[in-house]
């Protein structure tokens, strides 16, 4: 089905209208067929690209079905990416850019840091996974958040995550730094602040629709909460 999809020719039409239809009825075996087939020793750079756009694909028309499977389709991205495998890496580099672009453009919980090439990922399992995509691996795992993400940002130095979960109704600041005592303690990072915040509805109970919460840094040591746009509350997190 893949090079047909990637192919351009009439017939990729209807296949990616049905790509899309599964994709959006069963999100967690579409990504991880997607996730295989963007890996297979056995194919080559066109069919991984393929299972790249498809997974692009899936994000631009159906962002909603993917929202309890982000951690999987970020792991299945950087999978593509794995430096030990050069060919592998290579062809897939531009597919796969664009796919972690289109994460961190949509879900607040997905954040990029361009200069450390870090990606963070929160959770609906209460931890945040910080991969660093020069290496393609896992690069901390920050534990404290009692319940399921609600966003992530990176500091514009890097030096510093934020957190919130609506659930537990806290921002956290975490030393996302290279240096100092996070160096000492593997995976493990370090908490530096909590705030806790009053409870904000996320959902509108008669529309049964998600309202956009994300955390925006305003300078190197302050982050603001916002809901839609909007200034909620303001941290200064250092």
């Amino acid at each position: 089905i893949l090079p047909s999809f990637a192919s351009g020719m009439p017939a990729a039409s209807s296949v990616h209208q049905a790509l899309m239809t599964i994709g959006a009825a069963e999100p967690e075996l579409f990504i991880k067929t997607m996730g295989g087939e963007a890996i297979r020793r056995d194919v080559g750079a066109r069919e991984h690209t393929a299972a790249i756009v498809a997974v692009i694909s899936l994000i631009k028309k159906h962002p909603g079905c993917l929202q309890h499977q982000i951690p999987l389709t970020v792991e299945s991205i950087i999978r593509s990416l794995d430096p030990s495998i050069p060919a592998l890496r290579e062809h897939s580099m531009a597919a796969s850019t664009v796919a972690l672009r289109e994460l961190v453009n949509r879900y607040p919980t997905v954040s990029f840091h361009q200069r450390s090439q870090r990606l963070a990922v929160g959770t609906r399992d209460a931890v945040i996974i910080v991969y660093d995509l020069q290496s393609a691996t896992k690069w901390r795992i920050l534990e404290g958040h009692k319940a399921s993400l609600t966003a992530v940002a990176f500091a514009p130095n890097g030096s510093i995550l934020a957190s919130y979960s609506a659930e537990d109704q806290s921002v956290r600041s975490w030393q996302a730094g290279s240096h100092g005592i996070l160096g000492m303690l593997g995976m493990q990072g370090r908490m530096l602040k909590v705030f806790q915040v009053p409870h904000i509805e996320h959902t509108n109970p008669q529309m049964g629709k998600t309202t956009t919460i994300r955390l925006e840094w305003v300078s190197g040591s302050t982050v603001v909460l916002t809901k839609e746009g909007k200034s909620v509350a303001s941290f200064t997190v250092t």
